[in-house]
């Protein structure tokens, strides 16, 4: 098996494949009732961080786990404030150009000095207080096109049911 490639564990866990081994786990209480019209895998979301100070309002969205999808969006108003804070950095940010994703015609390596870590907050969990800030780095949520660099976080433009949503994909 490549070190790279995919694996399944049953009956067990494999601790090494666990940031911060055993004590990275992180439990926390699925949330099915926070969307009033469907059941789904959901956290509670409450905010967003850009290199340590929170940006947005601090809010309850929901968090939805969704292993079908390959991108993390966020909700428009915390989107509207990340983008902000990104442009102070990467002075040609384009969020328009692609309905998807905001990019920089500059390599990723190069913008990624640019940029800081983006944390989000959420609730629920069972240590003390109840709430975890999981932070990726920008080489985590860069990706490198064949011209241009792009942001793997984006905006959630799905229905007006769904798109006060964060969604984690894997």
């Amino acid at each position: 098996m490549a070190d790279e490639g995919s694996f399944a564990v049953f009956g067990g866990s494999d601790y090494s494949q666990v940031v911060g081994g055993e004590q990275g786990l992180k439990p926390f209480r699925n949330n099915p009732d926070i969307f009033s019209h469907i059941k789904a895998w959901a956290l509670s979301g409450q905010g967003l961080f850009y290199g340590g100070p929170q940006i947005g309002t601090k809010g309850t969205y929901p968090a939805v786990i969704d292993t079908g999808s390959t991108v993390i969006s966020v909700p428009g108003s915390l989107f509207q404030s990340l983008q902000a804070v990104w442009k102070e950095g990467v002075k040609d940010l384009d969020c328009t150009s692609d309905a998807n994703f905001c990019q920089s015609l500059h390599k990723c390596d190069e913008i990624e000095k640019q940029l800081q870590p983006v944390g989000f907050l959420i609730a629920g969990g069972s240590q003390v207080g109840g709430e975890t800030v999981f932070e990726i780095n920008p080489s985590e949520y860069l990706n490198q096109d064949k011209d241009k660099c792009q942001f793997a976080i984006a905006e959630n433009k799905l229905d007006k049911f769904n798109n006060k949503n964060f969604i984690f994909g894997q």
